[in-house]
């Protein structure tokens, strides 16, 4: 069994849709830790189906302790 100082704390970053992978790379470059969960979705275009790669939560990225959560917001730190 883990402490409870061991465990990270991640906070959900939201982001306009489309753009999620965009601001994960960001994040990795600048040094913090960031998370988007990805699926794989078949879609028709033209009687053909492809494997798209899509985010399952669309809006959304998990970042950990680059934020302070309080009340529902995350507030970003920019001194790192």
């Amino acid at each position: 069994m883990m402490a409870n100082n061991d465990m990270s704390r991640w906070c959900v970053l939201y982001t306009a849709p489309k753009s999620e992978r965009k601001l994960v790379q960001r994040l990795h470059a600048a040094g913090y830790m960031a998370f988007c969960p990805i699926q794989i979705v078949f879609k028709k275009w033209k009687g053909q189906t492809k494997e798209v790669f899509a985010p399952l939560f669309p809006g959304c990225i998990f970042v950990e302790e680059a934020f302070y959560c309080f009340a529902g917001w995350c507030i970003f730190l920019t001194g790192r």
